[in-house]
């Protein structure tokens, strides 16, 4: 299955290099785009393109269907959220980013849907 199945835009790498299918938070600037270290501030996922390094431009899925890299098992219908390392994990509370269409375990590549809300 393609990565995109929504609205992709594209952004430079901030920070650290990005791998596909990860999460990512938003820059400082507003047409760059950094690896989600946790749930704050949550923009999209990267395609399935490869990983980008600081400074180079990197595919950002926004909404619609996606693939996106576990760090931990999830069952299908679950919140995410990202983990230190821009891996999907159940989210308790706060930022969600996507949620499960599937089930999976830590580091397999899911679909998920994305739908941004705050999770009381």
């Amino acid at each position: 299955m393609s990565n995109t199945n929504g609205n992709v835009f594209n952004y430079t790498t901030e920070g650290a290099a990005i791998p596909a299918r990860r999460i990512v938070k938003y820059g400082a600037k507003n047409d760059s785009r950094a690896l989600a270290t946790g749930a704050t501030g949550l923009a999209g996922i990267t395609t399935d393109v490869g990983e980008s390094e600081a400074g180079q431009r990197v595919d950002v899925q926004e909404d619609g269907e996606c693939q996106l890299q576990l760090g931990q098992t999830v069952a299908a219908g679950d919140w995410l959220t990202a983990d230190a390392q821009g891996r999907g994990i159940v989210a308790a509370s706060g930022e969600v980013i996507a949620s499960a269409k599937e089930s999976g375990t830590e580091d397999e590549i899911i679909r998920v849907n994305i739908t941004r809300f705050l999770k009381p």
